[in-house]
């Protein structure tokens, strides 16, 4: 696929900068280690979540992200809950270094902004413990991105998910692959209890030390099953591997379990591209189901 072949390049260029000392970028507040008081809720410094949102509603108010002493190392971490709030509905516990907004009303939300960054990780690690309600799954991302006029290009993208439960703190890591070259000028992280597939209150996500890796690796970009997913330039690519023509729906769905497009397509061999200009900035989940088989990929679009 074409981009392996940038990737490889990539790789080479990463080796030179390792070796002549490039700096490196620090997470803030990775260890969840300050947090603000507003009054009504608490937020780790650095962090938007939709406590601002979730905990003023009059009543029936909740926090969907608090601080917990149950952490991997220091004093505190994250714990992120997905909650029922009465009248409004199912709240994921969410937390980006971007801004968070979150319309309560329509449950419609855009994640915006970051952090700086001006090198290249390959992997965005940490510790998490995740115990979901069945059938639920958890999601962090990463995105690394660049101003171009009035928007962020993704230049960049990572994530880690699982359905397991995890007792015991355990490391994750989250492959960053790359699409273009050029050195991004921010990132953002987004972390969620909940993932899209389940809607329902009770999944936990605890989150603490999240860091960079800068090592040299080679995430394997060669494609075994019949169609493969991935997101390039704000668009959608699917890919139909050793096949004349593929019969496809795919469905895309945000945060809440809404689902945005269900369409029918016909897919055929090589790269097709599914515009996602109609998307706000989010998290969301693609699923395309075809003749023997189902994929889905869970992305992030960061403004």
């Amino acid at each position: 696929m074409g981009k392996s072949s940038s990737f490889y390049i990539w790789v080479l260029i990463l080796t030179f900068m390792t070796l002549h000392g490039s700096g490196q970028t620090t997470i803030p507040n990775s260890g969840m280690e300050t947090w603000i008081n507003y009054g009504s809720y608490m937020d780790p410094e650095h962090w938007d979540t939709p406590n601002a949102e979730t905990s003023t509603i009059p009543w029936v108010g909740k926090t969907v992200v608090e601080r917990t002493g149950s952490a991997h190392s220091g004093n505190y971490a994250a714990l992120l809950e997905t909650k029922e709030i009465t009248l409004i509905g199912v709240i994921p516990g969410f937390m980006t270094l971007g801004d968070f907004f979150l319309d309560i009303t329509t449950l419609e939300y855009i994640i915006t902004g970051g952090v700086p960054c001006n090198d290249q990780p390959t992997k965005l690690k940490g510790y998490f413990k995740y115990f979901p309600v069945e059938g639920d799954s958890c999601f962090i991302g990463i995105g690394l991105l660049k101003r171009n006029g009035p928007v962020r290009d993704t230049l960049a993208s990572g994530y880690f998910s699982t359905k397991d439960t995890v007792a015991d703190w355990t490391l994750f890591e989250a492959v960053i692959e790359y699409d273009s070259l050029t050195l991004p000028d921010s990132m953002n992280i987004v972390v969620s209890s909940t993932a899209v597939e389940v809607i329902g209150p009770g999944s936990k996500l605890y989150i603490d030390d999240l860091f960079l890796d800068y090592s040299v690796g080679v995430p394997s970009n060669l494609q075994t099953d019949q169609v493969e997913l991935w997101v390039h330039e704000n668009a959608l690519m699917i890919s139909a591997l050793n096949l004349d023509q593929v019969p496809v729906h795919l469905s895309i769905y945000d945060l809440t379990g809404r689902n945005l497009l269900s369409s029918a397509l016909s897919i055929f061999p090589g790269e097709q591209k599914v515009p996602l200009s109609f998307l706000k900035a989010g998290l969301y989940i693609a699923r395309v189901t075809y003749p023997g088989g189902e994929k889905q990929l869970k992305f992030c679009l960061i403004d």
